[in-house]
C-alpha cells in the first residue's frame, strides 16, 4: 500500500465476467490521484487462489483498461486441474503452491 498525495478522484468502470452458467456485470470503483495522469502505474495483481483464472484475468483487464501496466500476477495457491493458467497467457504468473 502506498500513500497518495493530493486530491483523489473516483470513477466507476463496468466489468462483465463469465461465471459458471452465465455472467455478471459489476461496477468497480477506481481511485487514482487526479494530478498524476501522465505516469503509467505498474501493478502486481495478487490473489489467494488461482482456480479458473477469471478473477485474475478480470483484475488485469481492469488495470489495463484504466491505463495501468500489469507487471505480473501472483497467487498463493494454484488449482492446476482447473487450467486457470491458460486464461492468463501473456502475463508473468507466479504461484507458491500448486495442486
Amino acid at each position: 500500500m502506498r500513500s497518495l498525495r493530493g486530491p483523489v478522484e473516483t470513477r466507476t468502470v463496468p466489468r462483465t465476467r463469465g461465471l459458471v452458467g452465465g455472467s455478471a456485470e459489476r461496477l468497480m470503483g477506481v481511485s487514482s490521484p487526479a494530478t498524476d495522469t501522465s505516469r503509467v502505474h505498474r501493478v502486481l495483481v495478487v490473489d489467494d487462489v488461482l482456480a479458473t483464472g477469471g478473477t485474475a484475468k478480470a483484475a488485469a483487464s481492469l488495470v489495463e483498461r484504466i491505463g495501468g501496466k500489469v507487471c505480473g500476477i501472483a497467487c498463493l495457491i494454484e488449482l492446476g486441474f482447473l487450467h486457470g493458467r491458460d486464461q492468463l497467457v501473456g502475463h508473468d504468473l507466479f504461484t507458491l503452491i500448486r495442486y
